[in-house]
């Protein structure tokens, strides 16, 4: 009876194989997905203390510290977040169940890898710091150049003429005004209506210059100090890519 031994030249070669055929079986680590943010403080006075991003599908690694700014500038912090985000105070994971801890939460818009994320001041039963989280889509395609992202946080359904174009939107809606009219100093002359009852009331009148080739983000919210409809422009004049 014959032994099955392999010719010497082929030996290497059934080593190599052997060698090879367990890491086949073996599944590469599913990389975290990332996401490109610009941070921006709503209230520029009160940049908020040290806060971490956590997404829950990091499987307890540790939050990493968010820059926050007063300004839009062309930086962007690369985080590695999914589609749900927690702001703490704290790195530990393990913050994330802490009520104490945590100052807000929110989801990332859908098919987007870039995100202003705004922090607008809440109302705390503690008195800690507590946000809401607005994320806008960041790139060109979501938020082209030369147009305004106006964002209504009121209670209430707006209409916003420019020049004599209307736009209504839904209470917490957003809208997207491309390359909007002007008149002859390319500006528009803006007024706000908010729907109270059933009726128009008008609560702001402004001119708005056209953004040229930046951006610009028009929050209507209300008012804590006067509790008062109000509307606030963002300026985002330094895009990423441009510089």
């Amino acid at each position: 009876m014959k032994s099955a031994l392999l010719p010497i030249a082929l030996l290497p070669i059934a080593l190599l194989f052997a060698f090879l055929l367990p890491l086949a079986g073996q599944e590469e680590p599913e990389e975290q997905p990332k996401t490109l943010i610009r941070a921006l403080a709503f209230e520029a006075r009160r940049i908020p203390a040290p806060l971490y991003a956590h997404s829950p599908s990091s499987q307890g690694a540790e939050g990493v510290e968010l820059e926050v700014k007063s300004y839009l500038n062309h930086v962007q912090q690369e985080l590695p977040l999914s589609k749900n985000v927690i702001l703490t105070t704290s790195a530990d994971p393990a913050s994330v169940e802490d009520d104490k801890l945590v100052v807000g939460k929110t989801a990332l818009p859908d098919n987007t890898q870039s995100v202003i994320l705004i922090l607008l001041p809440a109302k705390s039963e503690g008195g800690g710091q507590k946000f809401h989280l607005l994320p806008i889509p960041d790139s060109l395609r979501d938020f082209p150049k030369g147009s305004f992202t106006v964002i209504n946080l009121s209670p209430a359904d707006l209409r916003i003429t420019l020049e004599k174009s209307g736009f209504e939107i839904g209470s917490m809606k957003a809208k997207l005004i491309e390359d909007p009219p002007v008149n002859a100093r390319n500006a528009s002359a803006m007024t706000a209506w908010s729907n109270v009852g059933g009726e128009w009331e008008k609560f702001s009148s402004s001119s708005w210059a056209h953004p040229g080739g930046k951006r610009e983000i028009q929050i209507a919210y209300m008012n804590p100090r006067n509790q008062r409809l109000d509307i606030k422009g963002i300026k985002d004049i330094a895009i990423p890519g441009d510089e």
